[in-house]
């Protein structure tokens, strides 16, 4: 397994070369990417083979996925962060609860409104709010410091 994790931090570092932030930004993509791809599986597992509502699946989706992100991005992604794991998952699922609001908001608006199907919409949405979580996530929730590194 340390291999595995290994040779992860070097592709992600680009063999050592990234800017930190960069290679934070490539960690989160990868982790965010696999966990949204997991919170859409649940909700399609929910809407479609458990016939619950969409946005009430979306929300139970959303809970799980961003939980077991927060322990792999936490470790991974943002190892060396300033913010203590209890703390940070804190702001982590205050964040979490605020992106969700806003993914609610939008998808109801684009399946609702705009005919979209709440799976597209679903992936439209967690690229955009996923892009500003990041960010949000990387000066607030681990404190990252302006160099790019967290706690020495």
């Amino acid at each position: 397994m340390k291999r595995v994790v290994k040779a992860l931090d070097n592709a992600t570092s680009l063999g050592g070369i990234a800017h930190p932030m960069l290679a934070r930004f490539i960690r989160y993509t990868l982790t965010a990417s696999s966990f949204s791809a997991l919170d859409i599986i649940i909700l399609f597992i929910f809407v479609d083979f458990l016939g619950i509502f969409y946005l009430y699946a979306a929300t139970f989706s959303f809970i799980i996925a961003n939980t077991a992100h927060y322990f792999v991005v936490r470790n991974w992604g943002f190892k060396g962060s300033k913010r203590k794991r209890g703390e940070g998952y804190l702001w982590f699922i205050g964040i979490s609860v605020m992106s969700l609001t806003i993914t609610l908001v939008l998808l109801e608006y684009l399946v609702d409104d705009a005919g979209w199907h709440y799976i597209p919409a679903k992936i439209l949405i967690a690229v955009i709010v996923g892009i500003i979580n990041f960010f949000v996530h990387y000066y607030f929730t681990f404190k990252i410091h302006k160099n790019g590194k967290g706690k020495r």
